[in-house]
């Protein structure tokens, strides 16, 4: 199956997302913030997909994607955020015109989630 690199600082979706890839076979790599995934390929680590947050501390996920995107323009990238207060619906049709391949809007249903992740990874 896919590895997949989980891009998060709330630990509870990470867990989440993790629990629904990992019944389906996925390998699973979690990173807290955009540095810590960037510094995921630095360190020579390779995925299938990166689903990433957008708010996050030290380097948000738009940044991320953006970064991401330059160095890796074939990499499957699926953001996803809450954003608290209606704030995702502005910044999830910015990730998907900086390359972003799907977004998504916590809370999720993890079916369908997870029929999304799969659709992704074809």
């Amino acid at each position: 199956m896919a590895r997949i690199l989980i891009i998060d600082d709330e630990y509870f979706v990470r867990a989440l997302v993790t629990r629904i890839l990992e019944r389906n076979g996925h390998e699973i790599f979690e990173a807290t913030d955009g540095q810590e995934g960037i510094e995921f390929f630095e360190r020579g680590g390779q995925v299938d997909l990166v689903i990433t947050d957008i708010f996050m501390p030290e380097m948000d996920g738009i940044e991320t994607l953006r970064h991401l995107k330059e160095k890796n323009p074939d990499l499957k990238i699926v953001v996803i955020s809450g954003g608290g207060k209606g704030l995702a619906k502005g910044y999830l049709p910015a990730a998907a015109a900086f390359g972003a391949d799907a977004t998504i809007e916590k809370p999720f249903d993890p079916l369908e989630f997870e029929a999304r992740i799969a659709a992704i990874l074809g």
